[in-house]
């Protein structure tokens, strides 16, 4: 699936305004393109020559970052996966580090439904991304989880449109997709919302179907009761 950028202003040369694009989709999102421009019309006509999905100067950054954030965190999604509180603590706190001056500077949560959730984020785990002070991988988990669980039925209306976990089914529909292990059984999926696992997404060769995660585990839960009798 292409990346998805973003104009957005970019670093000045001397007295002169820039524009930059910020990478909106994938594991690197929050990034930034290492270029600059003088127009937005020109930074956006290189990114679609380039084969970049542009999104419009008034789509919220806050929908792509909250999608990229669901999709890193995709653990969360599967009820039953074990989810390592020491992991969780360097992780989270990681991409809340990665993504605090972005979320720093979005619009007063009143106007942005989208920058209120992710102000709440950081609000409540302040110790995990600035260091001060303890915090217990355990409780983590479960405070996260509950979180997640909470912005989940927010995310519609903040994207637009339906959002639901989904996994890669491989052609012939018996196995699923890890970007740990690779193909394999659906417990050891990775889950993803709109963009895709970044390891078939970026194989020309793949091929692969998108299929809802409830809709997949209620197939495998069929097939291992058996027919019935």
């Amino acid at each position: 699936m292409p990346i998805v950028v973003k104009a957005v202003p970019g670093k000045p040369f001397g007295k002169t305004p820039r524009v930059c694009l910020q990478i909106e989709s994938g594991h690197r999102a929050g990034e930034r393109i290492e270029h600059n421009w003088l127009s937005r019309l020109e930074a956006e006509t290189w990114a679609r020559d380039t084969g970049y999905t542009v999104l419009g100067a008034d789509t919220p950054t806050s929908a792509a970052l909250l999608v990229n954030l669901f999709e890193t965190f995709g653990d969360f999604q599967f009820e039953d996966r074990e989810i390592s509180g020491g992991d969780l603590v360097d992780e989270l706190g990681g991409w809340l580090r990665k993504h605090k001056a972005t979320v720093g500077s979005m619009p007063a949560p009143k106007s942005e439904p989208g920058a209120r959730v992710l102000k709440e984020l950081f609000r409540i785990n302040r110790p995990l991304h600035t260091g001060n002070g303890d915090v217990n991988g355990g409780d983590l988990v479960d405070s996260f989880g509950e979180w997640l669980r909470e912005a989940l039925d927010l995310m519609p209306s903040i994207t637009g449109g339906p959002f639901v976990a989904k996994v890669a089914q491989s052609p012939e529909g018996s196995q699923y997709w890890s970007e740990r292990d690779g193909w394999g059984e659906l417990d050891d999926a990775t889950a993803f919302f709109a963009n895709g696992p970044w390891g078939l997404t970026t194989d020309p060769l793949a091929q692969w179907e998108v299929v809802e995660l409830a809709v997949a585990q209620e197939s495998a839960a069929e097939v291992e009761a058996g027919p019935r009798g």
